[in-house]
């Protein structure tokens, strides 16, 4: 028998999208500012304080690249909503995605 997918609006899509981006970003910010946090740390070896401020130095262009994908998303959302009324075109969940955000 098979399961009935539940529909979601494009509304619904849009708003799902930001908050993975922004879980998206906030993990970016906190990974790097824990990074930070170890370079603090004076008993740190050399070797290993080059290989964390790398690792920083890329957390900012994941950071950077973020923040340009969200400005497209809402140049995307601002004329599909124009065109389109975003309540009434419903597709059916992806099993690929998860749709609720664990608590």
């Amino acid at each position: 028998m098979k399961e009935k997918q539940k529909k979601l609006s494009l509304r619904d899509l849009f708003h799902i999208l930001g908050s993975k981006h922004q879980v998206s970003l906030l993990g970016v910010g906190m990974i790097g500012e824990c990074l930070g946090n170890l370079i603090d740390k004076r008993d740190v070896p050399l070797e290993y304080a080059e290989t964390i401020k790398k690792a920083i130095s890329d957390l900012q262009i994941i950071k950077k690249a973020n923040k340009e994908s969200d400005t497209l998303l809402n140049e995307i959302k601002d004329t599909v909503y124009k065109k389109l009324n975003p309540d009434k075109i419903t597709v059916s969940e992806s099993r690929d995605v998860e749709f609720k955000e664990k608590n």
